[in-house]
């Protein structure tokens, strides 16, 4: 990231550690629908038409909120609020 300018970091165990957190919470933040996010139903055509608007929903539930239920009272609170 050019905003750190971590390649000027001395440190090369730290610019690695801190370029995987960041990965880690740009994949969970940023919400992309895969396979496992949405229900079976949703992959048929009849499914596909009646979830059509609501596949995003089903997805942001999987990862915002059950991630946010495992972090903490303050965290989830602040997940709802957003």
């Amino acid at each position: 990231m050019r905003v750190t300018n971590t390649g000027q970091w001395a440190d090369a165990e730290a610019v690695r550690a801190y370029r995987a957190a960041v990965s880690k919470e740009v994949d969970s933040v940023v919400v992309t629908r895969s396979v496992g996010d949405v229900p079976l139903l949703a992959n048929t055509p009849l499914g596909k038409t009646l979830l059509q608007f609501r596949i995003y929903n089903l997805a942001s539930h999987q990862r915002v909120l059950l991630r946010a239920m495992q972090e903490g009272r303050g965290h989830f609170t602040s997940m709802m609020v957003a």
